[in-house]
């Protein structure tokens, strides 16, 4: 699972973080050319309105910390 600022990942059963660094980077308009919206009907949520906002990089570099375990694992099966 990805978010903007980090990975998260489960490891012998423990849930760790990674931050991710990179510097900031161009991103240019794009055209969508498939717009098959499976995720959102399949979420039961309406269709969006409007022509959809599309942009893309052609690359990123990026760094990832050492991976950190979260503060609290409260993942279903182990203690809290």
């Amino acid at each position: 699972m990805f978010d903007r600022g980090g990975l998260l990942n489960r490891t012998a059963g423990f849930q760790r973080r990674r931050t991710l660094l990179f510097r900031a980077y161009p991103l240019h308009r794009a055209e969508l050319t498939d717009p098959r919206e499976t995720v959102v009907a399949a979420a039961g949520l309406p269709r969006p309105a409007g022509e959809p906002h599309v942009l893309y990089s052609p690359g990123v570099d990026v760094e990832m910390s050492a991976a950190r375990p979260l503060a609290a694992d409260v993942s279903p099966g182990r203690p809290s």
